[in-house]
């Protein structure tokens, strides 16, 4: 005895993929935000390791070739900006004639592009670091916020100390509202 199956039409209706369609949107609607921020954050992190990257080589550097290294910010990457803002780049060079400023014989270790959709401003006292052949960093504190342009979200400071040693901190919230209240490129 034969027993006939009837075929079973495979699929989804109208109906079933709206409804799909609807809890997709509202997946999406909830998670875009979040995803926002994700991205903000890794900018923030990213500016802040490439600040302290730079720091890190610049005072090995000063201690291998036994001379004055200068980190400064530069939106050409060829010369030091007389600037508090880095946000637009900034440079690594031996200084020769121990000036401050990059002459056209002073070599250039490093340039770092702009960080986009950050601000990193420095204390007003320090434009520019030194690090000696001892790799201590003379003068005072120096203190770079990194925050973003448009929110407050994602803050954050590195401080290098005499001894020429980095640490990242939170900001206060003074230097976080300098970093974006101040800033006349934001």
């Amino acid at each position: 005895m034969k027993i006939q199956t009837q075929k079973t039409a495979r699929g989804f209706t109208l109906i079933e993929l709206m409804i799909t369609l609807v809890v997709a949107a509202i997946l999406c609607a909830v998670s875009f935000p979040a995803l926002g921020g994700l991205v903000h954050s890794a900018e923030s992190r990213a500016a802040r390791d490439a600040m302290f990257a730079t720091l890190s080589l610049a005072r090995n550097t000063a201690v291998t070739r036994q001379n004055e290294i200068v980190v400064c910010p530069s939106s050409d990457q060829q010369t030091c900006d007389d600037d508090l803002w880095w946000h637009n780049g900034w440079i690594v060079f031996e200084d020769k004639n121990r000036d401050g400023h990059r002459d056209a014989d002073e070599t250039i270790i490093e340039t770092v592009q702009a960080q986009p959709g950050m601000t990193i401003a420095t204390s007003a006292a320090r434009l520019h670091l030194t690090y000696r052949s001892d790799g201590t960093s003379p003068g005072t504190n120096a203190t770079f916020t990194f925050c973003e342009k448009l929110t407050a979200r994602n803050a954050g400071t590195i401080v290098v100390s005499n001894a020429g040693r980095a640490r990242q901190t939170n900001p206060t919230a003074g230097q976080d509202a300098v970093c974006r209240e101040s800033n006349p490129n934001a």
